[in-house]
């Protein structure tokens, strides 16, 4: 059958990782009709990672998940990697009744996803490469505190200023993670689901929403509307923010005498990111007593930045 079909499976693995490359480095291969661009240090750095996890994964498998052939394994393990890895959410195994270590790794491969200038989510490898270079480089300067490190990147030194913007997105990242699991924790979901559901969201993990409709199946074999309804009700309905209209009076363009607010970033009236443009519109005030009430929260202490930049992401 074409449906359980070994060269399929291993064909859309091999487009699922390379999906999740970036763009550029594909258009060079084809154009240039070699493969010398894939000798970037973060390209060799995703591929590895891809390969690692598939073994650690097959491994886990054979080991405690019950498959008797070594092949079997590696074929499930990669493919999932794949999955996850380029958060495409295509499946052909069901993972949910793999070991809870083959699991985290699948999770991790969530988190990090792939290379940026592609449409993977997640923190990417990009950054993930530059993080472990800047803490390796610190390690090492610890050793030696006479010695000078510089963190490199294909032979380039690194800013400082770029690895303190690396550093920044993933403490926000894993922020605004962690504090997005704990509202849908508090919705009824068990701690699993909360956190695959969560990051799968984050990351845009298709394979994860997966993950929170086989609770509701109840033997059966196909989702129907009203689950799918109760698990995007969970995880929130995607708002059709409509920007504001670019007029003198600061109000919002609506169609209808009774409009329902809705709560959106003003690219029109924005000083940085639009967000106190947007609560004006939305709150039906002047924007600049936003503006104070932020600039005040912010020089009492901690609470309006983080405020502002939540509301940003």
């Amino acid at each position: 059958m074409h449906f359980d079909s070994t060269v399929i499976d291993v064909i859309i693995t091999v487009f699922m990782i390379l999906s999740a490359m970036h763009y550029g480095v594909i258009f060079s291969i084809v154009i240039k009709r070699s493969l010398k661009p894939l000798n970037g240090s973060i390209t060799r750095y995703y591929l590895a990672l891809a390969a690692v996890l598939s073994l650690v994964v097959m491994l886990v498998l054979k080991v405690q998940g019950g498959y008797d052939s070594w092949g079997r394994a590696l074929h499930d393990s990669s493919f999932q990697v794949a999955s996850y890895i380029s958060t495409t959410g295509f499946g052909q195994a069901d993972n949910s009744t793999w070991p809870f270590l083959a699991n985290m790794f699948l999770l991790y491969a969530a988190f990090h996803c792939g290379c940026s200038g592609s449409t993977t989510g997640g923190v990417k490898a990009d950054r993930m490469l530059l993080a472990y270079k800047a803490i390796n480089s610190e390690f090492r300067r610890r050793r030696h505190p006479s010695s000078m490190f510089r963190t490199r990147l294909d032979g380039n030194i690194v800013k400082n200023e770029t690895l303190s913007s690396v550093f920044l997105y993933i403490v926000v990242y894993v922020f605004v993670l962690m504090l997005s699991f704990l509202i849908v924790l508090s919705s009824g979901l068990d701690i699993s689901d909360a956190f695959s559901g969560t990051l799968a969201s984050m990351s845009n993990v298709g394979k994860g929403i997966a993950d929170l409709l086989k609770s509701r199946l109840g033997g059966r074999e196909v989702v129907d509307m009203r689950m799918a309804q109760e698990v995007v009700g969970q995880l929130g309905y995607p708002q059709g923010y409509k920007a504001a209209e670019s007029r003198s009076d600061g109000t919002a363009a609506t169609g209808g005498d009774n409009p329902a607010r809705k709560l959106f970033r003003d690219p029109y009236g924005k000083n940085i990111a639009g967000v106190c443009s947007g609560l004006a519109l939305f709150l039906g005030v002047d924007v600049t007593l936003i503006r104070v009430i932020f600039l005040v929260a912010l020089i009492c202490g901690s609470a309006g930045f983080w405020i502002y930049l939540v509301i940003w992401i």
